[in-house]
């Protein structure tokens, strides 16, 4: 037998403690989803899963980029006439905007962590 969430569409399986949103079937409140945790602890953190993110985007940017001047330029050789493709390169563009911002994200944040656990480390050592 299945449970479905009454807060979202998904239908989970009878044992399950919590749904993929969020809600805990036990206690009807809605808490952070198992989902986010295992895929943070999974990457090493939020720093590792922006990292990952980032070089994905910018992966998929520079190859589409490439393609769609590879073609620009073998429709020319071919034709004489020059090709553009609009969509395909504002795609491109799309990509490598959101890896470069996830990257700076990434830097911000493992930046914020240091200064925290510097902050922690002088603390403890005031403390001793």
């Amino acid at each position: 037998m299945s449970v479905k969430c009454p807060r979202c569409p998904l239908i989970s399986p009878a044992e399950a403690i919590r749904c993929d949103c969020g809600f805990d079937f036990k206690s009807g409140t809605v808490e952070s989803s198992y989902l986010v945790d295992e895929l943070l602890k999974k990457r090493g953190g939020a720093v590792g899963l922006l990292q990952e993110q980032s070089r994905t985007n910018l992966r998929n940017g520079v190859v589409l980029s490439t393609v769609v001047m590879f073609v620009g330029v073998l429709g020319y050789l071919r034709s004489g006439k020059l090709y553009f493709f609009g969509g395909a390169a504002l795609f491109a563009a799309l990509y490598l905007y959101r890896g470069l911002r996830q990257r700076r994200q990434a830097a911000d944040l493992q930046r914020r962590e240091a200064a925290q656990n510097v902050g922690a480390e002088m603390s403890d050592q005031l403390f001793l």
